[in-house]
């Protein structure tokens, strides 16, 4: 750089002759003027885009030693190296060796940008580069305060992806499938081509040829075939006569006792297990590089799996300590396992609590009003629990919760919701810009192509009864939660705390293939991706031919997401079919009474003709009770046979056929045996059932375990 004097010298600090005559010249001088030229220079060299080593060298020889700093590595992990450096919060940093200004201020916006996803727009390692980015862009839109905006960030850098047809993460995640190619043709033919065979089928059960047609029209993914898309093929088709025999029985002693005992479920000619699945996203808010590498790598088959509120309990802060506990586990590990028993025995207590009304509607126990809330606002649950944690004595919640963090752990009855979260497909509200996307560069290459992680787990029939996990359809199609259509059909089975060891039984990485120019499709894509040599040319053109942001590139994006999850969900249902068989048992799904079955049930939504008239009716009967029993304040058990025409006329019913559902009413009420049902007006409260109406705003506590619905 070039750095002039008040009296109009200037030194090249590229030379060594000059920085040596700057340094003489300043040093010779009087120590007013002295303090006046050093101020001068090291401002000169603070405010410049771009400084080296040597102009550090006399930034120090006039300052204390000020120190040479390299960025976080949190989520780009930039790694500069050369001389390139730039003065921010009191120290020089090194930037990435790009002699290019706008592709590296293109870079830094970038790791600015997922910065921000972690930390506080004003914290340091977001100002440091901001301070920087001010530097760089001149030009760019300032505020009345000189600040560029998020926005403005926001905005600049996806023009310039656009426009330039790449991305500007530096060093991007190893995308290779090469040594998995290599190790897939050392396979024997006949093995190989078994694999490909048992490919084909599942890419057929995807609809593959549909993808395949969408795509290279350049239209949205094909509808999701909700009703053949879960189906179990199973394997042993001559044992299906027993085994439907044997869920008959199951189904009748839990509709007659609601309990499988070992010696019950022995006495079977035929064993059964039901498959769970569970799907984690790297999203940039939570997980750094080093963390998503090292996870990935992590043996999980055989382990547990936590809930928010147990590593939130164990103060485990971040994903990098969760991962070093589960790698060593020591006595962290066993405090896990104790705290998560711990969380299961609370909310099996909230499961025991009597009915509550909220928002004009009956809940039958704390918990169901608890896992709505948890199904319907997964990402204001947290600060729900805070809220009413904070109201101390008269807190629902502090019996059953000692942290704001999720105690229960969601898994899919069916593997499709799953993959579409860990693939970044699938995301909740406010988590879309913290999503982990795969980035295809100019060149096709992946920039970040692991975007999460996929857990197949096989349960036992009586984890069903004695952990008890919520099964959000049963629950659905008995009118106790009302979903919106979006959330219902995601088939949900709630775990309480954990999901129990030695449970999970595969692992898959939720991993996007690269598309590169000039190379050749490789045959392990068939088994891996489920995309064919004609699939994956097809992909590969409409990369290149489509920009960053543009409509064309989000349909593709979005219409290879969906396949790959579609492939998957096949693969994963098939392998869980043949591990249940190795094991000498069938693989069933729960039904829409939560019992079991050889088939899933509908598609839980008012949409479909096996929910709509029973889903109505019952939901139609709590809050018609809500309201009666608001009006009444208090409603003894026998109280709903002076309202049965109020309660049949709400649900829009008055023949013999809708019983059930005013026995279900019966039911409810004789839980609350000969106490009250308050309400209240205000939809951010809570009444419960106690035993005086003085006590409505008392902590909720576990009645007599009853059972109330199938």
């Amino acid at each position: 750089m070039i750095i002039t004097l008040t009296t109009g010298h200037w030194y090249n600090t590229e030379l060594t002759r000059e920085r040596r005559n700057v340094k003489k010249y300043v040093a010779g001088m009087s120590q007013a003027r002295k303090d006046l030229e050093i101020k001068h220079i090291k401002a000169q060299i603070e405010q410049a885009q771009i400084v080296s080593r040597e102009d550090i060298s006399i930034y120090n020889y006039y300052d204390t030693f000020t120190q040479s700093r390299q960025f976080e590595q949190a989520h780009v992990p930039l790694k500069p190296k050369g001389n390139r450096y730039s003065f921010a919060n009191g120290a020089f940093y090194q930037l990435p060796d790009e002699e290019d200004e706008n592709t590296l201020a293109n870079m830094l916006i970038t790791k600015l940008l997922y910065e921000n996803q972690r930390h506080d727009w004003n914290a340091p390692p977001c100002t440091t580069l901001r301070i920087i980015l001010h530097k760089l862009l001149p030009d760019v839109h300032r505020d009345k305060n000189n600040n560029i905006s998020i926005k403005t960030f926001q905005n600049h850098i996806s023009k310039q992806e656009q426009e330039n047809n790449t991305y500007y993460g530096e060093n991007p995640s190893d995308d290779s499938d090469s040594e998995a190619e290599r190790e897939y043709q050392k396979l024997p033919v006949p093995e190989r081509k078994k694999i490909e065979n048992e490919a084909k089928i599942y890419a057929g059960r995807a609809n593959r040829y549909k993808y395949y047609n969408k795509i290279q029209a350049g239209l949205d993914s094909p509808a999701k075939d909700q009703a053949k898309g879960p189906t179990i093929y199973h394997s042993q088709p001559n044992q299906l006569w027993q085994a439907d025999k044997d869920l008959k029985k199951i189904n009748q002693q839990l509709a007659d006792h609601g309990t499988l005992p070992e010696a019950f479920l022995a006495g079977l000619k035929t064993q059964f297990l039901v498959a769970q699945y569970r799907g984690v996203h790297y999203n940039t808010s939570g997980w750094g590089a080093d963390e998503r590498r090292q996870h990935r790598k992590l043996p999980e088959v055989g382990l547990p799996q936590f809930s928010g509120a147990v590593r939130e309990a164990c103060n485990i802060n971040s994903f990098y300590d969760f991962v070093d506990i589960i790698t060593k586990q020591d006595g962290r590990y066993d405090a896990m396992l104790n705290e998560a028993e711990n969380v299961e025995g609370k909310l099996i207590q909230m499961q025991e609590t009597g009915p509550v009304s909220y928002n004009g509607r009956v809940y039958i126990s704390l918990f169901h009003l608890f896992q709505y809330w948890y199904s319907s606002d997964y990402g204001g649950l947290p600060g729900k629990i805070k809220r009413d944690l904070d109201k101390g004595a008269t807190s629902y919640l502090h019996p059953f919760l000692n942290g704001t963090d999720r105690p229960l752990l969601s898994t899919g009855d069916t593997p499709w919701h799953a993959l579409r979260y860990a693939y970044g497909s699938k995301y909740y509200d406010g988590q879309k810009d913290v999503r982990l996307r795969p980035r295809w560069d100019a060149d096709g290459r992946s920039e970040r192509p692991y975007s999460g992680k996929m857990y197949a787990s096989l349960h036992p029939l009586n984890d069903y009864v004695d952990h008890r996990p919520s099964h959000i359809t049963s629950m659905y199609y008995g009118g106790l939660l009302f979903l919106n259509s979006q959330i219902s059909p995601e088939r949900e089975t709630s775990f309480l705390g954990s999901l129990p060891g030695d449970r999970v039984f595969l692992e898959h990485i939720a991993k996007y293939p690269s598309f590169k120019h000039g190379k050749p499709y490789k045959e392990i894509y068939l088994h891996k991706y489920g995309i064919d040599k004609p699939l994956y040319e097809v992909i590969k053109d409409k990369l290149a031919n489509s920009r960053p942001h543009s409509p064309a590139r989000k349909k593709l994006k979005d219409a290879l997401g969906d396949y790959m999850c579609a492939y998957q969900e096949a693969r994963l249902i098939g392998k869980a079919e043949k591990e249940a068989n190795e094991r000498d048992a069938i693989l069933v799904y729960r039904d829409k009474n939560g019992g079991f079955s050889l088939v899933h049930p509908p598609t839980p939504t008012v949409a479909s003709k096996t929910y709509k008239d029973v889903v109505n009716a019952k939901t139609a009967l709590f809050k018609a009770l809500s309201a009666i029993l608001r009006a009444n304040k208090k409603a003894e058990v026998t109280v709903l046979y002076g309202y049965k025409a109020q309660v049949a006329a709400a649900i829009g019913k008055q023949d013999d056929s809708y019983l059930p559902v005013q026995r279900d009413a019966l039911r409810l009420l004789d839980h609350i045996d000969d106490g009250d049902l308050a309400d209240t007006e205000s939809k951010s409260s809570i009444s419960s059932a106690s035993t005086a109406s003085s006590k409505a705003t008392q902590p909720l506590v576990p009645k007599a375990k009853k059972k109330l619905f199938k």
